[in-house]
């Protein structure tokens, strides 16, 4: 997972933060997981843009070439990874709230 964020925005960096180092515990795996290495937050320097409003102005920001590198990167790291077959029977959700999201 990329986690890609306005380095002047200030929601937009502490909500990265959040699902990063608290949700997901990226960063140190927590106390019964193992850090995430394929998952990254990154700055996008001097904006304070959100969400699709990164996206657009790669002469500029180079957000779509960040994406890309990434999502190259990941594709070498699979390369010789079998597929698995994961059979769900239904989707898994998560819910927000219990991390102390506002759902409105």
């Amino acid at each position: 997972m990329l986690f890609l964020f306005g380095e002047k925005d200030p929601t937009g960096t502490k909500n990265a933060k959040f699902f990063y180092e608290v949700a997901l515990a990226a960063k140190t795996g927590g106390s019964r997981l193992s850090k995430l290495d394929q998952t990254f937050e990154r700055a996008v320097k001097g904006t304070n843009l959100a969400g699709v409003d990164l996206l657009g102005k790669d002469d500029t920001l180079k957000t779509e070439d960040t994406i890309l590198k990434y999502l190259e990167a990941r594709q070498k790291d699979r390369a010789n990874l079998a597929s698995v077959r994961r059979d769900y029977k239904e989707p898994y959700s998560i819910n927000p709230a219990s991390f102390g999201v506002p759902l409105n």
